[in-house]
């Protein structure tokens, strides 16, 4: 990782909890699992200056945070509910002047996207900006921006139960916060198309892929062309 000044640091929220597919972080995928294969993807980037995971202080996550270090990365505990103030308090002990949201099912994410998608934040000196909603990147490819200032500058006693679960809803409904949303173009065949994992039918999705054309082992372009799909031309949108 090269380090500049005011330093990244990229969330991985995860958790074994989740009710349409309990335990999928730990299930297997490319050369490991899919948090494991996750962090090793992201770890590529060049401009993150520290990676952890954020997960729950419950007993079911215990498997979950025990991994994680065995890898030699670091694991903030919280409420389970409350991601926010999970969040919250990782940034508030934390120097980095940036953060990236990340969540633990998109296990192809990668370090060329993130440093990719950063400049674009960086040159528009936006406090929040996302690729992540309808007009946003193939799903499993999202990632969130946000100034530390800006995330400890919200009230977090006003936020609801969603807000709160989900970290982030509050940027994008409080135009005062947000400044910014990269928009794509992609080609029709890719609209719908989803890499992430919520279901047992998009993890089997995913590993026929894999296993067919080696993603997992890829970056974010050649993903791209080993699915014959052109690249996005992206642009930035400010709110005013």
């Amino acid at each position: 990782m090269i380090k500049f000044k005011q330093g990244l640091i990229a969330i991985v929220q995860a958790r074994t909890s989740s009710k349409r597919l309990p335990g999928k972080v730990l299930f297997p995928f490319g050369p490991n699992n899919v948090i494991g294969t996750l962090l090793e993807r992201v770890n590529k980037s060049k401009m993150i200056t520290k990676l952890l995971v954020a997960t729950s202080n419950e007993p079911s996550d215990d498997e979950l945070s025990v991994f994680v270090e065995s890898l030699g990365y670091e694991v903030n505990r919280g409420s389970l509910n409350n991601v926010f103030e999970r969040f919250y308090n990782t940034i508030e002990n934390s120097s980095e002047q940036y953060v990236l949201r990340i969540t633990a099912d998109c296990p192809l994410l990668c370090g060329e996207l993130i440093d990719e998608t950063f400049t674009y934040f960086l040159s528009e000196q936006c406090d929040f900006l996302s690729n992540s909603h309808p007009q946003g990147i193939v799903r499993g490819f999202d990632l969130e921006f946000v100034t530390r200032t800006a995330f400890l500058a919200v009230n977090k006693s006003i936020l609801d139960a969603n807000q709160r679960e989900h970290v982030m809803p509050v940027f994008y409904r409080n135009h005062d916060l947000i400044r910014g949303l990269v928009f794509y173009e992609f080609p029709v065949s890719a609209r719908g198309l989803n890499l992430s994992i919520d279901t047992r039918s998009d993890y089997d999705f995913l590993k026929k892929l894999d296993e067919s054309y080696l993603v997992s082992q890829l970056s974010y372009q050649e993903i791209l062309n080993r699915l014959g799909l052109d690249a996005p031309r992206g642009r930035v949108e400010l709110i005013p």
